[in-house]
């Protein structure tokens, strides 16, 4: 038990199967989601089976299925999903319908992996008790059992008409009900009981092979469907990896563009804080005036104040006076209040007493509604066990008909029973039961007629032609062997020198072969270089565009500053400007500390804008040098440009030698050929001679025929003429020795091509390993940029922002100032 709960998949498995595939997002599956999965473990069902098994999931009728209900019937069908096949799965235990006499128990059923021998006893049962198989095509569920209709449909397609499968269920003692289910497991012993107790095996031997041969046919079909999505998946992996990397080349490019944009962001807002920081320079010298000229209205205004103290307390004084007075009015109005509070107390019992009295009313109605509520209860009670009395005597009268008919049906049985014994076939197999005869005479005339033997018989056929041709070759060799040793002689130089063609012709392939790939390289490196020019001008306008924009962006923004600027001076004008000045006071110690104090923020303020213009020193010399390297970069772009343009000419050159190499092994293919058809020729004219007369074969001269490709003897590449003849073994001598010289100086000439090929290729190897090294020491380079300018940005954010933190503390300085000396002039105002 535990070997199958390890192969049979969880429900988090399964799960995880699903939303590998791209389903099951939510936990439910649709129809044509089921269909997929059931394809990808193993399972191949027809479509009305698909329908079916979807409505047996479906529990809430909504069109899903759940991965827990599917995990579910996995696990009671017993099957292993994550091994990728038809794999077998435990069939629920069932009986046939519709047995004669005997009631077949529910067994298991073997596949075609289970052994033969194995017959319908108690022992072997008790051992195959533990592994359930199932055939995938009569039970694609594994449910174990299957209709009559369907097992006779599939005995008619391997070749077993319906009249004898029909004969065959009357013999096994099942009614040929069409609507009826019949265990497979029990027809396959049946039919193991009759290959061992019959005489005549061979039909039932048959019968069960092709049973097998069927189902390993669909299982065979069920494999090259999940190949074929198998590398459907793979194809769409390698897409997914392709858009990858195009995700990656623009996640690059708009990293660039981010950079330029932040370099640009940076120079303007330097520059605008420049400007800025003047203004405030201005503008505090401006204000240390103002605040000299308004610190000496203060103490005008002290003086004022003090004044005013002496007004005050004679206003106190008075003031004292009237509270007195009103402190004895608050006695009078408590008098009041306690006689308020006596007769509020008795109205306060009269509401406890009233209260009581609604208390008992409620009481009174919450008992009469429990009343009315027991009686509803009981009234429920006694309709619920009168529709329970209802319903049962429905079910009763249900079941007095469901007897009624099966009475029925069990008087069809016995009178068909009854017919039966009537049947001559049956007859037949009772009276002939000991006999050589099989009880299914007509299952002997399968004629199967399989292709081994055509196959054997080509094979014989093609063997036999090749042993006459051998035969008529031997002839043919002793034939001429019998002729002259001059003859001999020739044949034999004649093959040492197509030899030593083949091999050249085979060298001048694989020279062709080289020089083809080095070709291709060469195309992929001009393919490459152009790519990488395109791809650096389409940089190099994108940043131009981005920084026009940007340049754009940062006018428009120092324009809405300097606007800002002069709303600010015309509201400092204004109050500056404003009516009713206090006439000056001679100065004293605080407005001289606090001038001090203002002294010391215009230090340190003067401080963090010298280290501000030595950052942007220090920037702008780090952007010059970064220039500089850039532009060497694109020197050496510009270098590599003209050295691949040498290459190219160089190959051209190398293409031009090739040309004329290629029409030089063309002409040695067509003197090959000629070379052929004239020994061709020659082994027939000496069939013919040696046939007419043998004697004349030995005195006639031979003469080796010039090829047809020359218009003249003089034309020859090699040697002008030469005429075969038994009076001189010294021209054979001299043509071999001219043949000879001429395969040397074309090996030289090969040697050499191969040498500048391999130079070539070098080369070419070493260019792609510069340009390579190229383009990983300028990805370093970026980064390095990338890094570096991500700290000199946060290192210039929190300059700006401490910068800014200093204007807005003095704007509320200043704010504050300009509030007390509103007061100090509404004050004075008041005065006058």
């Amino acid at each position: 038990m535990e070997t199958e709960d390890s192969n049979i998949m969880n429900e988090e498995q399964l799960l995880e199967f699903c939303q590998r595939l791209g389903l099951a997002q939510d936990g439910y599956l649709d129809e044509s989601q089921l269909n997929i999965i059931c394809r990808c473990i193993g399972f191949c069902i027809s479509d009305e089976t698909m329908k079916d098994l979807f409505e047996e999931l479906d529990m809430n009728h909504d069109g899903r299925v759940s991965i827990s209900n599917l995990c579910f019937m996995l696990k009671n069908m017993g099957t292993a999903p994550s091994s990728g096949a038809s794999s077998t799965r435990s069939s629920p235990e069932k009986k046939v319908t519709g047995s004669r006499n005997n009631s077949f128990k529910s067994l298991s059923i073997r596949g075609p992996g289970s052994s033969g021998g194995t017959g319908c006893s108690g022992g072997n049962n008790e051992k195959d008790a533990g592994v359930n198989f199932s055939f995938s095509l009569l039970d694609p569920l594994g449910s174990g059992t299957t209709k009559i209709e369907s097992l006779l449909d599939y005995w008619s397609s391997i070749g077993l008409s319906s009249e004898l499968g029909l004969e065959v269920l009357n013999h096994f003692g099942i009614e040929p009900n069409y609507e009826s289910k019949v265990d497979l497991g029990d027809i396959e012993k049946c039919i193991e009981e009759e290959i061992y107790s019959s005489k005549n095996m061979l039909p039932w031997i048959q019968v069960a092979i092709l049973m097998y041969r069927s189902e390993v046919q669909f299982l065979k079909s069920s494999l090259e469907t999940t190949t074929h999505e198998r590398n459907k998946l793979q194809s769409m992996n390698d897409e997914l990896t392709k858009h990858t990397q195009i995700l990656a080349q623009e996640i690059d490019e708009q990293n660039t563009k981010l950079e330029l944009n932040n370099k640009i962001l940076i120079d303007n807002l330097m520059h605008k804080y420049e400007e800025q920081i003047a203004q405030l320079r201005s503008d505090f010298n401006a204000e240390k005036n103002i605040m000299g000229e308004n610190i000496r209205d203060f103490e005008n205004t002290i003086n004022s104040f003090k004044t005013e103290e002496v007004r005050s307390k004679s206003e106190m004084t008075r003031l004292q006076s009237e509270n007195k007075a009103l402190e004895k009015e608050i006695d009078r109005l408590n008098d009041n209040l306690r006689i308020v509070q006596a007769s509020k107390a008795q109205l306060e019992n009269e509401i406890f007493i009233y209260q009581n009295i609604q208390k008992n009313l409620q009481e009174m109605e919450l008992k009469s509604i429990e009343s009315s509520r027991k009686n509803e209860e009981k009234l429920n009670m006694v309709q619920s066990e009168v529709m329970h009395l209802r319903e049962t005597n429905d079910e009763l009268n249900s079941q007095l008909t469901f007897i009624k008919e099966d009475f029925k049906n069990f008087k069809l049985n016995y009178a068909f029973a009854a017919n039966g014994l009537n049947n001559p076939c049956l007859h037949r197999t009772e009276d002939e039961g000991g006999g050589d005869t099989s009880p299914m005479p007509s299952l002997s005339s399968f004629n199967i007629q399989p292709q081994t033997i055509q196959m054997a018989s080509l094979d014989s056929e093609e063997k036999f032609t090749v042993n006459v041709e051998k035969l008529t070759v031997a002839k043919m060799e002793g034939r001429v062997q019998k002729s002259t040793q001059t003859e001999d002689n020739e044949g034999d130089l004649d093959k040492e020198f197509q030899i030593k063609l083949d091999e050249l012709t085979k060298e001048k392939s694989q020279l062709q072969n080289q020089i083809n790939e080095l070709e291709s390289n060469l195309n992929l490196l001009a393919v490459e270089y152009e790519k990488t020019e395109d791809y650096w001008t389409n940089k190099l306008s994108e940043e131009r565009v981005s920084y026009e924009l940007e340049r754009q962006i940062n006018d428009e923004k120092l324009r809405e500053i300097q606007d800002k600027i002069k709303e600010y001076e015309e509201l400092l004008g204004e109050s500056l400007n404003s009516a009713n000045k206090l006439s000056p006071v001679a100065e004293c110690w605080s407005l001289e500390k606090q001038i001090g104090e203002l002294e010391c923020e215009n230090y340190e303020i003067r401080g963090v804008v010298e280290k501000y213009e030595k950052d942007m020193e220090s920037f702008k010399i780090k952007l010059e040098e970064k220039v500089q390297e850039c532009n060497g970069l694109v020197d050496e772009i510009k270098s590599l440009n003209l050295k691949c343009q040498d290459y190219e000419n160089r190959i051209s050159n190398l293409l031009m030698c090739n040309d004329e190499e290629r029409a030089d092994s063309k002409v040695s293919e067509l003197e090959a050929r000629q070379r052929e058809e004239e020994l061709l020729h020659r082994i027939v004219e000496l069939e013919g001679k040696l046939r007419n007369n043998n004697d004349e074969s030995t005195n006639n001269k031979k003469s080796l025929l010039i090829d047809p490709g020359y218009k003249s003897a003089k034309s020859m590449p090699h040697f002008t003429t030469c005429i075969n003849s038994h009076r001189s073994s010294s021209l054979v001598d001299s043509t071999m020795n001219q043949r000879i010289k001429f395969t040397h100086v074309d090996i030289n000439y090969l040697t050499q091509l191969k040498q500048k090929c391999k130079q070539y290729e070098e080369q070419c190897w070493s260019l792609t390993q510069t340009i390579l090294d190229k383009e990983k020491y300028s990805e370093q380079l970026l980064a390095e940029m990338k890094y570096q300018h991500g700290a000199e940005i946060q290192n210039y954010e929190s300059l700006i922002e401490t910068n800014q933190q200093i204007i807005n503390r003095q704007l509320v300085q200043i704010q504050n100032q300009d509030k007390v000396i509103k007061e100090l002039q509404s004050l004075s105002s008041k005065k006058n």
